[in-house]
């Protein structure tokens, strides 16, 4: 069994060069109710290397070495049938496994599509409350998401109604989760929780697939095409039991701006949690981030393959009421703001078809805490990411 699975992964990484995924099938089926089939295998493997420091009189212990940040598998499936005119059915599947540390199960879910604005989504997926979180670590642009990535909910088991208009002129996202995260076999409390997401893109756009785009990420390779997207989601969830309940809120606002070597993209997060049992301290959570990558333009081969990186970020996961000050340096509710800046390297073409297949990335981030508790944790990674 273990040398089947390294004679597919072995078989994908040959492939890779001429797409980001393998397709196991892909033909037309005659006299069939559907009338195309597709399965496609693929995933991803980040392998990197971290320095951070010691600081023994806080009590962190830095780390330094190496590590497989993800090893991820993924396999899609598509039948699609005729439907009414620009609207054909379309029933999807997707399955992804990560396999570090230990193998768990990201993604199964199953879409029914009656073209793209009539979608729904069942099964286990990230819920639509963050753009950071929507796009893929594939196509990420530092190693590690912004902090705010992990304030809201990632993967839940639930329900969506989804779908978008034209070139995602207008795109929306309501869904109806058990709140619990992923990998549960019920839903504990018996409440549900409610994300929906709406975003609006004049100009059309690539969708959420990166966060660093160049001229060619685009189906026509000869016409540069801005694009901006202004996006707003909302999150409302009750944990707990009765007499102790947990309400919790959400906004999230987020902007991304593309045009010819330059993509740019920032959000904020702001939450509250309301106990209803009055001993408990209610809180907020705030944070926010913006980044950029840009291309070497002008310069020949560079322009193609070198980006400037770089990113600010802040995020407060606990603003309580009372005055309550965090434990000690390491305590993380303590408010803290980052600065990365970093140089990537993206193989890009002819070798493979996106800019993120094949990348390189080198980033320090400085690391402030805004408690007066300081913390030396500064971090260095040099990162790789290969899409197969």
């Amino acid at each position: 069994m273990r040398s089947s699975w390294i004679f597919v992964i072995a078989s994908a990484l040959l492939v890779s060069a001429s797409a980001s995924a393998w397709d196991v099938v892909d033909k037309d089926l005659e006299g069939r109710t559907f009338t195309h089939a597709k399965v496609s295998f693929g995933g991803y493997i980040q392998p990197r290397f971290r320095f951070s420091p010691d600081d023994t009189e806080a009590g962190s212990t830095g780390e330094v070495g190496f590590s497989v940040q993800r090893m991820r598998l993924e396999l899609e499936g598509s039948f699609t049938a005729p439907g009414p005119k620009n609207f054909p059915f379309t029933l999807r599947q997707k399955t992804s496994i990560e396999l570090m540390p230990d193998p768990r199960l990201q993604d199964a879910y199953v879409d029914f599509a009656l073209g793209t604005p009539f979608q729904v989504r069942l099964g286990q997926f990230k819920a639509p409350s963050s753009r950071a979180n929507l796009t893929s670590d594939m196509g990420s642009m530092f190693p590690d998401k912004p902090l705010i990535a992990g304030f809201g909910p990632e993967r839940e088991i639930g329900a969506m109604f989804f779908g978008w208009w034209g070139q995602r002129l207008i795109e929306w996202n309501v869904g109806v989760f058990n709140g619990e995260g992923r990998n549960r076999v019920s839903n504990v409390n018996r409440k549900l929780m409610v994300v929906a997401r709406v975003a609006f893109s004049p100009l059309g756009s690539p969708g959420m697939a990166a966060e660093v785009l160049h001229d060619w990420s685009f189906k026509d390779n000869t016409t540069f095409r801005p694009t901006f997207t202004v996006g707003y989601s909302l999150t409302h969830n009750t944990i707990g039991p009765l007499g102790q309940q947990e309400a919790i809120l959400a906004h999230d606002v987020d902007g991304f701006v593309h045009w010819r070597f330059i993509t740019a993209q920032g959000e904020f997060w702001y939450r509250t949690s309301d106990f209803e049992e009055l001993s408990v301290s209610d809180y907020k959570q705030m944070g926010w981030y913006a980044q950029f990558s840009a291309f070497w333009f002008g310069v020949p081969w560079a322009q193609d393959h070198l980006a400037l990186l770089g990113r600010v970020e802040q995020g407060d996961a606990y603003i309580p009421t009372a005055d309550i000050a965090p434990a000690g340096p390491l305590d993380p509710a303590q408010a803290t703001r980052r600065i990365t800046g970093g140089l990537g390297f993206y193989a890009g073409r002819p070798m493979f078809r996106l800019v993120q297949d094949l990348r390189f990335v080198a980033s320090y981030t400085v690391k402030q805490e805004l408690e007066d508790l300081p913390l030396h944790n500064d971090e260095f990674n040099l990162s790789m990411n290969l899409n197969f």
